[in-house]
């Protein structure tokens, strides 16, 4: 027996030679690719209802949003606002500046404040209004979104919960609530430009309220630039009086000042007093040039010279009185100037004041320049939401997202043997064949008799299970043309699995080309001795054991010529000692010698040891793997058993395949029906057999 490991690096390859040796390299991982996303793509499509499903969920989860949201109509108008601030004393705003971007986002907090939905509620009265809301009938842009639509209306009015609008009365703060929040704003960039936006269900009322949100704004800037001027003027007139006062003391204070020292004004006193002064320094100089000239001709003693100095003397004293004079007038010059200077400024400062006053009144009475309306809103034709065709179409796109992320999840988490190429890649050993999963009127003969499965082969030796049977027997019989293998043990991982339907068809099968014993190997659980409906009630156990003769274990089936059975007998206390046992090596070996073929029907491997321990007196294993249900862990779990334990696999056979699932065997089945109809078929059951 030749060792084999599991997984798909260890399978046999073929020797390259003639035709063979040109493929080339890399071809065979290039094939198994190809089948492997073939797979995908098939348990993709196997999955294709899950797709439909969510785009009809999709569809009708998108017909409830629409049919469920309230038509909004949208009116709008532009707004163009002033470029001064008015609430910061008027200051010149220059557009596209970030001061100009601050006021325009400080007029649009304004316009969405609660202060101006109030101005609007009562501007149009809308408390007193019954009904506040006129909604228009509603159309539909989808003609079968209507048609649900108006089928789900009428079946809520038989019960009394109809949608439609009634007259319901508002208090003042939920009218004043939904005013605010119907209400959007946007500023234009690098502009002083406002767009206001109000949505409404009642087109009508949602272009009155539009068109007094301007309105209102546009008043109450009115309203806040008066009322800015009357303050000002008022803060003016009182700061005017003050100053007045203040200037009629000052000028008193310098009148007076003025009786009080006999003078004018600064300009005559320092004239005066700088003409008497240069007078006395000017006669100081002559006389002390003229006593110099009279001392050089008289002499310091002469009469003269002695007249000339007291007179000297005299003018010196009136300059220096002078000099005192001249100070004083200084100090009264400097205190007559603060007079001056006080009653001037004072004076400039009123002047300003009453200058500023009459600005105000003027501006106060002349149009001022205010936000303007660019285009008035108009009454909306048709709603803007719900946008049925936006939201069909994301509902849709959502719908089919999900349902392309449910089925790569289950194609994902798909660990199931589906198609033959799938288990040989994954497995790593040859797949003998599959055996068609069989359904309706394929388990009836032409009579409308039920056939088990186990007997396809005899009652329809041309049907397409039969052709399976028939190439999983070639396969065998070529898997080693040199030694082609004689005893053959038959198991699967679990139980139900189609092992037996297997053993017998295979069996029968064989018994075309030779004498083959069918040998019922499950002594834990016969089954088929139970089919073959056999008297002999001694079987392989009495036969190891020694209590009876092959002669009395074996019987000649009554399904098929040159095929012999042997039941499993009685149940062993410990099944795995006796197929393990040396007599049970030789047993084998004398029944080689009275038959071709030997097929042994074994117990499920992953419960129990009994076919590994059974496999090792016979020449191979086959093991069974059910499409859809055995899955990829089971089925690497009993490879490493078999392996570990040197068991000679030679190949797999995947069993209950739905063939309609899979688009080349769905072609084979069809031509191979359409084939044997050509074909004269006869059907025969067990008992016509015998």
């Amino acid at each position: 027996m030749s060792n084999v490991t599991p997984f798909s690096d260890t399978r046999r390859e073929p020797a390259p030679s003639g035709r063979a040796a040109s493929i080339p390299q890399g071809w065979d991982e290039l094939v198994a690719s190809k089948q492997q996303w073939m797979g995908r793509i098939n348990a993709a499509w196997r999955c294709k209802w899950i797709l439909v499903f969510s785009l009809i969920f999709g569809l009708g989860w998108g017909a409830y949003r629409v049919i469920e949201q309230t038509p909004m109509y949208r009116a709008s108008l532009s707004l163009l606002l002033h470029h001064f601030d008015t609430y910061t004393q008027q200051k010149n705003v220059v557009p596209g500046s970030e001061d100009a971007s601050l006021s325009v986002h400080n007029q649009q907090e304004l316009i969405r404040s609660r202060n101006m939905a109030e101005r609007v509620v009562d501007s149009l009265a809308l408390e007193k209004r019954s009904p506040l809301l006129n909604i228009p009938e509603r159309s539909f842009q989808t003609e079968w979104v209507g048609w649900i639509a108006s089928r789900l209306e009428e079946l809520r009015a038989q019960s009394g919960r109809s949608k439609k609008a009634t007259g319901a009365a508002y208090s003042r703060e939920a009218i004043i609530s939904m005013v605010q929040g119907s209400l959007t704003t946007r500023g234009r960039k690098n502009t002083e430009i406002l767009d206001i936006s109000v949505s409404f269900p009642d087109p009508d009322l949602a272009m009155e309220i539009a068109n007094a949100y301007a309105i209102q704004f546009i008043a109450m800037q009115q309203e806040d630039a008066v009322q800015i001027a009357n303050s000002t003027s008022a803060w003016l007139t009182d700061r005017i009086t003050e100053l007045k006062e203040a200037l009629d003391n000052s000028e008193r204070n310098l009148q007076a000042y003025r009786l009080e020292q006999g003078i004018g004004d600064t300009k005559s006193l320092v004239s005066q007093s700088n003409s008497k002064l240069r007078e006395l320094e000017s006669n100081v100089t002559q006389t002390q040039l003229e006593l110099e000239t009279l001392g050089v001709k008289y002499g310091d003693k002469h009469p003269t010279m002695i007249a000339t100095r007291q007179h000297l003397d005299e003018i010196n004293k009136l300059l220096a009185a002078e000099k005192s004079t001249v100070l004083t007038g200084r100090r009264n010059e400097f205190r007559l100037r603060e007079l001056e200077s006080e009653v001037e400024q004072r004076n400039e400062l009123y002047q300003l004041y009453l200058e500023q006053l009459g600005k105000t009144n003027l501006a106060a009475k002349l149009d001022q320049k205010q936000s303007k309306i660019i285009d008035i809103a108009t009454r909306p034709s048709s709603p803007y939401s719900p946008d049925e065709g936006a939201i069909l179409r994301n509902t849709m796109v959502w719908s089919v997202a999900v349902g392309l992320m449910i089925i790569s999840l289950l194609v994902f988490m798909d660990n199931k043997f589906r198609f033959p190429e799938q288990a040989e890649q994954i497995l790593g050993y040859p797949v003998l064949g599959a055996l068609p999963l069989l359904r309706g009127r394929e388990l009836s003969d032409a009579k409308g008799q039920p056939v088990a499965p186990e007997f396809f082969m005899a009652t329809k030796p041309r049907s397409v299970f039969s052709e399976w049977i028939n190439h999983i027997h070639t396969s065998i019989k070529y898997s080693d043309p040199d030694n082609t293998p004689r005893v053959i043990v038959v198991s699967s991982a679990m139980e139900s699995e189609g092992k037996t339907t297997l053993v017998t068809n295979l069996a029968l099968a064989f018994s075309r080309f030779g004498k083959t014993l069918l040998i019922d190997g499950d002594l834990r659980k016969p089954r088929l001795s139970r089919l073959s409906n056999s008297e002999t009630r001694v079987g392989l156990t009495e036969l190891i054991i020694g209590s009876a003769s092959a002669d009395e274990c074996v019987s000649e089936s009554r399904i098929g010529e040159g095929l012999f059975l042997m039941g499993s007998g009685r149940v062993p206390p410990d099944p795995v000692e006796l197929l393990s046992s040396v007599r049970f090596s030789d047993l084998l070996t004398d029944l080689k010698k009275s038959f071709d073929h030997i097929v042994i029907d074994s117990p499920p491997i992953l419960p129990v040891t009994d076919a590994i321990a059974m496999s090792h007196q016979a020449d191979a294993m086959i093991l069974v793997i059910q499409a859809n249900r055995t899955t990829q862990w089971t089925a690497r779990m009993v490879i490493k058993k078999l392996s570990e334990a040197r068991v000679n696999l030679i190949g797999l056979v995947l069993s209950k395949m739905d063939t309609r699932k899979a688009h080349y065997y769905s072609n084979y089945r069809n031509y191979y029906s359409e084939y044997s109809d050509d074909l004269e078929v006869v059907d025969r059951s067990p008992s016509e057999t015998a």
